[in-house]
């Protein structure tokens, strides 16, 4: 049915986007693989980079550093998660600051969001 290797990874206890975040971590810290997260979660922006891309088959999209960039309109991807907490996340049930969206959430963070140090 497949052409390709496909291993299914459980671990007790754990959700699979923990799993998922575990498995991307190593692929981050070696020089050996790439990867594809195939999901319409918007939480695995937060895991996107240089050798980790997620496809949304939605959209048919393939979003990448760069276009996640754009999209957020910041430099560091590590951020991610700063832009979520202000501006909420109706699905993680993530309040965020009523009346702050996309755009004003840039602007307040914007020293810390535009920095390479962060």
């Amino acid at each position: 049915m497949f052409n390709f290797p496909l291993h299914q990874i459980k671990e007790d206890f754990l959700e699979a986007d923990d799993v998922i975040s575990q498995i991307i971590e190593y692929i981050n810290n070696t020089d050996k693989y790439d990867a594809v997260i195939v999901s319409t979660d918007k939480d695995f922006h937060q895991l996107v980079g240089s050798r980790v891309a997620v496809y949304n088959p939605i959209t048919k999209k393939i979003l990448t550093e760069q276009n996640l960039r754009e999209l957020y309109g910041i430099r560091n991807l590590q951020n991610v998660a700063w832009l979520k907490a202000i501006m909420g996340d109706d699905s993680d049930s993530i309040p965020g600051i009523k009346g702050i969206g996309l755009k004003t959430a840039q602007k307040l963070l914007h020293p810390i969001v535009n920095s390479e140090a962060v």
